[in-house]
């Protein structure tokens, strides 16, 4: 954000800031190319509600015996209360503040930019980082249809891209014309990141392409006829 400021806010440009209540009008008469539209779906304006409460979890502790240290309690579920469900609370938590570090790392994710271009008949979405809970925002306010190209959120990871969104943006699988899809992916950076399984179905679904197929230092093209 520093350097943009700097940096471009010292040009002949003024630095703009956009999120999901500006409107395509707005977006076309500042980015200057009047064959294109914008749409931005997502973040809110009001990036906090991806934060929730911030708040670590604790139980009564155990005094012990005598005047010894005092200890956690020994967990075990209240009369009612299903002990998978009860031994989940307690394992979150235990994770404690990593806990919190996580949830700030998916509000982050959250917030950025998500946007439909509209080119010469193409509709062409760029879903950055996105969570699920972007996703949910986003379907309050956009009614969901298939696009020519979609660049497949968060590296390709399950939570980046729920299931039943892939019927609404590429169509059902085995039903063409196919869209592009496009995942900027690496192997090794995150546990289960790419999802084999969400790859799997892209595949089925759409003319896949993968960042990891191509050699180092060329760059990925990818071209659409006219409509």
């Amino acid at each position: 954000m520093n350097h943009i400021r700097k940096h471009v806010g010292t040009s002949s440009r003024e630095v703009r800031y956009i999120h999901a209540d500006v409107r395509p009008r707005w977006t076309t008469r500042h980015h200057g190319i009047p064959e294109a539209e914008i749409e931005v779906w997502a973040p809110e304006e009001d990036t906090s509600v991806y934060y929730g409460r911030f708040r670590p979890l604790t139980m009564a502790p155990d005094a012990g015996a005598g005047n010894g240290p005092v200890r956690p309690a020994d967990p075990t579920p209240p009369p009612g209360v299903g002990m998978a469900d009860f031994y989940r609370l307690v394992k979150s938590r235990d994770s404690g503040y990593f806990g919190n570090a996580l949830m700030i790392d998916k509000a982050g994710n959250n917030s950025s930019i998500v946007f439909l271009l509209k080119w010469k008949g193409r509709r062409l979405l760029f879903a950055a980082d996105a969570e699920e809970r972007s996703w949910q925002h986003i379907r309050r306010r956009v009614e969901l249809s298939k696009v020519d190209f979609l660049k497949v959120s968060h590296h390709g990871s399950r939570n980046g891209t729920p299931h039943d969104l892939l019927d609404d943006l590429l169509g059902q699988p085995g039903t063409g014309p196919h869209s592009k899809a496009l995942v900027s992916t690496a192997e090794g950076q995150y546990q289960g990141v790419p999802d084999d399984r969400l790859l799997s179905d892209l595949r089925n679904r759409s003319e896949f392409y993968d960042t990891r197929d191509v050699p180092g230092g060329e760059a990925l093209t990818l071209t659409f006829p006219p409509l």
